[in-house]
């Protein structure tokens, strides 16, 4: 809990600010402008935050600090419970608040090596070293140089050691910010993720075992479509010796198994053609990922927000007169995978 007395001494404590009246409340101002208010008699404050400092601040007790209603609320206005802050939160916060509403003064300051730089803070540390010994790569490369001291002065050092930490214990690291909680939440996601990506190709039994489904489910098409999907069918697996077929979907569909780089199931990076049998005048071959081949062939229609694109064949003839321009789209699709 923080008194009102309180909050007034720690909003005047900062450079150049002045207290003044707004409306029915308490306003603090620097260079003329409001960076917190204060209502007495409801016990509450109001601050200035970055959307980043608002959902970090929101995170750790949503009831203590939270965004104001309407649209104020959206610019980064936030509302404090003075009934339940904590005194070090609160001048956290404050402190955001006014560096976000007051004006910046830099001043010229050099380092040991003679690098010349200029800063608005007391903080000794060279901005040109710091970029020297930052890292090429791995998730420390993705931080701020204060993030990535304070996780390196802490033994912190891989993506495992991170997630053993919960995120107040790396907010009372020297050096480790707010702002940079929501990165760390990112890379934290994308390592999950990475761990879930396809890294292996098909296994031979599961081909074999889509070949015959494939056989079988011609076997049992309407003689018109039967002889298009049999010719269609050696058109594609004829293309390249890594393409095979299965059944998705509940319809032949025609797929990659060579080796590529690791990549989100989701993302459907192997799957080359899935037929569609279900139209009432043409055979449809759909492209997962054709959107990647725009420009490729005047075969390819569809502008789909999902990356799709379509092949349409109406018959047998139809699919004579457009074997080449298929062949040119698998050859072009091969060509752009990640390997």
């Amino acid at each position: 809990m923080v008194t009102s007395e309180q909050f007034t001494r720690l909003a005047l404590s900062f450079d150049d600010t002045e207290e003044s009246a707004h409306f029915k409340k308490t306003s603090f101002r620097v260079n003329k402008k409001i960076f917190a208010t204060l209502d007495e008699k409801q016990k509450k404050a109001v601050i200035k935050l970055s959307d980043v400092h608002q959902s970090v601040f929101g995170s750790l007790d949503p009831a203590v600090i939270y965004p104001v209603k309407g649209s104020w609320g959206k610019q980064g206005w936030s509302e404090i419970n003075l009934t339940k802050v904590k005194k070090s939160v609160l001048t956290d916060a404050l402190k955001l608040s006014y560096e976000n509403v007051a004006p910046k003064k830099s001043q010229l300051k050099i380092c040991d090596k003679g690098h010349e730089f200029y800063k608005s803070s007391s903080c000794p540390v060279c901005p040109i070293c710091e970029k020297n010994k930052k890292p090429l790569k791995g998730f420390l490369s993705q931080l701020s140089a204060p993030a990535r001291r304070a996780l390196e002065n802490a033994g912190i050092k891989t993506p495992a050691q991170l997630r053993k930490k919960t995120e107040k214990e790396l907010l009372a690291l020297h050096g480790m910010g707010p702002g940079s909680i929501p990165k760390i939440r990112a890379i934290l996601a994308s390592q999950t993720e990475k761990n879930n990506t396809i890294k292996h190709v098909p296994k031979q039994n599961d081909l074999k075992k889509g070949v015959n489904e494939v056989s079988d489910f011609i076997q049992k098409l309407d003689p018109r479509y039967k002889e298009i999907m049999t010719v269609l069918r050696r058109i594609i697996l004829g293309a390249d010796t890594h393409i095979q077929e299965q059944i998705k979907w509940n319809v032949p569909s025609f797929f990659y198994t060579g080796e590529m780089k690791p990549f989100n199931p989701k993302e459907y990076k192997r799957d080359l053609i899935v037929t569609n049998i279900r139209q009432k005048d043409h055979l449809l071959l759909i492209l997962p990922s054709g959107a990647k081949l725009n420009g490729c062939s005047p075969i390819l229609e569809g502008d789909y927000n999902d990356g799709r694109r379509m092949i349409k064949i109406y018959d047998l003839q139809d699919l004579k007169i457009k074997t080449k321009e298929i062949q040119k789209v698998i050859k072009k699709w091969l060509s752009l995978i990640d390997k």
